[in-house]
């Protein structure tokens, strides 16, 4: 059975609510994790990560001592990401170099010219060793430059010349008005972020390129979770997968939840809300507007280029799409031939997913044909499957203030009453929402600084 009182409910499973859970546990409070299966978590946005996340990952782990995140490779893959932009096609690899070299040939706007007189006499392995030293100083000191409101700073810590040049001379292509500028502003926003908006930041862009150009990996995370949730009740966490059946709210308050199942009501101090907001829960968030949803999508893939593209993160860029409702779909395609996809369409008042299904289904066959010509239409339709996904985004003006620091990101902790529409007290939103410019990246130093 269950304890009667909790310092914290942690409403939720995946791998951050869990890490979330036992640092709090470590911390000497009593915490409960409740698993509602049904309460989704984007699943491409904290499971493709690049060098930067897990190494931030990493320190959190070490500050903390927690085990799996101390040694978090053993739960990575390299993945390379292959991007399809109209009809060019570019590979990233897992050198920064290479990267660069790739996005000049392929896109010469973007550093053909500064990889012709800068780069071309660098030797490809120190700038890949500078670049990576560059993102541990980064994360040495990146929660300083957080909490003082000066993130933009902390790009000037490298003393490699090359380095900084990248970074100005990319800085000065982002900022142009041509179309190529503004889509792949638009692309690198939605790759790496929950958030896109017109409006170009300095800090935002050289954390998108850092991000673009470092190794990216994706997370085991079905064993992640598992070691993880060991340690949580190693360390005394009480586990629940259940429903809510009633969330105890008085003067707009959360003072208790009652559980269906035989525990009953258990009191809470404060509970976090890791996860989208079902429509059915009592509370909503101001910031669901310009919304972006998706839809997942499962085939299985029969093509003589099949090998060329497995275990890859496939994306999907359309100049046309832009500013459309459909701008942005991914996927990837495991050993066996089984493609897995996601597809952002927009959120408007009173459109179920369903409605959109084809829409997906037609957008994604026709870009699988630049990579495997004559795939079979037939064949690939009977095999889809379309689902509700999880991950979501979100469209910003372009004259919102946008910066990664504790105090512009604590509105988005918030949620409101659908009963007397006023602030609740004693929950906390804990969604991709609290993530805005640099992603999974400052959701955890958000996350972790409170």
């Amino acid at each position: 059975m269950l304890s009667r009182d909790y310092d914290k409910a942690i409403i939720g499973l995946n791998f951050i609510s869990l890490l979330y859970s036992l640092v709090h546990l470590k911390e000497d409070k009593e915490v409960l994790l409740i698993d509602r299966p049904e309460l989704l978590f984007a699943d491409k946005w904290y499971s493709n990560l690049s060098t930067l996340d897990i190494e931030l990952l990493r320190k959190i782990g070490e500050r903390y001592e927690i085990g799996p995140l101390i040694n978090v490779d053993l739960y990575l893959y390299p993945k390379n990401t292959i991007i399809i932009l109209d009809d060019t096609t570019v590979e990233l690899s897992n050198s920064p170099y290479a990267n660069i070299r790739e996005l000049a040939r392929k896109i010469p706007e973007t550093f053909s010219e500064f990889y012709q007189e800068v780069l071309l006499n660098v030797d490809p392995e120190v700038f890949d060793q500078d670049f990576l030293y560059y993102i541990k100083t980064i994360n040495a000191e990146v929660e300083d430059f957080f909490k003082k409101e000066s993130f933009g700073e902390i790009f000037k810590l490298t003393h490699n010349k090359e380095l900084n040049e990248t970074l100005d001379f990319f800085l000065k292509f982002i900022n142009k008005d041509g179309d190529i500028n503004k889509q792949i502003h638009f692309l690198m926003q939605v790759m790496n972020q929950s958030i896109f908006s017109s409006t170009k930041l300095e800090f935002e862009t050289k954390f998108l390129l850092l991000t673009t150009l470092a190794p990216r990996y994706e997370v085991n995370t079905k064993k992640l979770i598992s070691d993880l949730t060991f340690e949580f009740r190693k360390f005394g966490g009480d586990y629940k997968k259940c429903h809510i059946k009633d969330w105890g709210v008085s003067d707009n308050s959360l003072k208790y939840l009652l559980l269906d199942s035989l525990d009953g009501v258990v009191k809470v101090k404060d509970t976090y809300l890791f996860g989208n907001i079902p429509d059915e829960f009592p509370f909503y968030s101001f910031h669901d507007k310009d919304r972006f949803l998706s839809i997942n999508i499962q085939a299985l893939i029969d093509h003589p280029f099949l090998e060329n593209f497995k275990n890859k993160r496939i994306i999907f860029s359309n100049e046309s799409r832009m500013g459309s409702d459909f701008p942005y779909w991914e996927i990837s395609i495991n050993e066996k031939g089984q493609l897995y996809g996601i597809y952002a369409f927009a959120d408007y008042m009173g459109s179920k997913e369903s409605f959109f299904y084809t829409h997906c289904i037609d957008d994604v066959y026709e870009s699988l044909l630049k990579i495997f010509p004559d795939l079979s239409r037939a064949d690939f339709v009977s095999s889809v499957t379309v689902t509700v996904g999880e991950d979501s985004w979100y469209n910003v003006g372009a004259n919102k203030p946008r910066k990664p620091t504790p105090n512009n990101l604590s509105s988005y902790r918030v949620l409101n009453s659908k009963e007397t529409s006023k602030q609740m007290k004693g929950i906390h939103l804990c969604s991709t929402l609290r993530a805005q410019s640099l992603g999974f990246y400052s959701y955890l130093l958000d996350l972790f600084s409170d």
